[in-house]
């Protein structure tokens, strides 16, 4: 391998690449990002959703600069795909209750399965650009 690193584990979610970098649920449940270069870590956050997780789980999908990020705990939030820093960009928001399934996203919906239902979210076609 080019690198390897035990630090940066992720859970059960997969990891998504933008640029360079890599975005995912890593250890203790934290977002966090990764040089995919060198394996240094760049940021991560704790509590990203202003709750706690109930599981270990986040969903995330790219929207461009954008990260659309469904937690294990219902909470949706939209983050810039910055490795500079943790930008929030929207949200968070309650959507549904826990989960454990990655959502779909055609660009004008998204589709989220949890534990109850799955169901359709109508969100805006573009989402903010990132400052």
């Amino acid at each position: 391998p080019v690198w390897t690193s035990r630090v940066h584990a992720i859970n059960v979610a997969p990891f998504v690449v933008v640029g360079h970098h890599l975005y995912g649920l890593g250890p203790s449940r934290r977002l966090i990002c990764v040089d995919a270069r060198t394996g240094e870590r760049a940021w991560w956050r704790d509590q990203f959703t202003g709750a706690p997780l109930r599981n270990d789980w986040a969903g995330i999908l790219v929207a461009e600069d954008r990260l659309l990020v469904l937690a294990g705990n219902g909470r949706l939030l939209l983050a810039a795909a910055d490795p500079a820093d943790f930008r929030l960009l929207g949200g968070p928001i309650e959507v549904c209750n826990a989960n454990w399934c990655l959502p779909a996203w055609d660009g004008r919906h998204l589709y989220i399965r949890d534990e109850n239902s799955l169901r359709a979210i109508e969100l805006p076609t573009s989402p903010p650009s990132t400052p």
